[in-house]
């Protein structure tokens, strides 16, 4: 949920997530710098948890696999290419720390900033109008 008791709007993190595409790993990871990010699947993480929380999991996923530190990380928007040369987005709620393990093994993360937006207000920017492709 994206808002406080009072009805205020809580203030999430927002951070990039890039991992290669299947045909990129030939290249190898250093193809992934600051801010570019060439040949990835790329999602948005929105988090209610502080950038050193978020750092912490990020870096012991590797080491946590009992079901108990499962930890949820928020919500996570992703762009998938389909195969009739449309893009549709897809959102992991909630987005836990196994699913950094399973599906995202090789990748790069980046805090870009803060929102205020609802859950709501997200899904309905990241919404083209019909027949517009992007």
């Amino acid at each position: 949920m994206s808002e406080t008791k009072k009805g205020e709007a809580l203030k999430r993190s927002v951070w990039i997530f890039a991992r290669p595409l299947q045909f990129a790993t030939v290249f190898g990871s250093h193809f992934v710098s600051h801010g570019k990010y060439p040949f990835c699947h790329w999602g948005v993480l929105i988090t209610d948890l502080d950038f050193d929380a978020v750092k912490q999991i990020l870096i012991s996923t590797e080491c946590t696999t009992a079901p108990e530190d499962d930890v949820i990380l928020g919500d996570m928007w992703e762009l998938f290419h389909r195969e009739n040369d449309t893009n549709e987005i897809d959102v992991v709620r909630p987005f836990k720390a196994s699913h950094i393990r399973e599906d995202w093994d090789l990748f790069s993360s980046e805090k870009l900033g803060e929102t205020f937006a609802s859950d709501e207000e997200i899904q309905a920017e990241g919404n083209l109008s019909q027949g517009e492709n992007y």
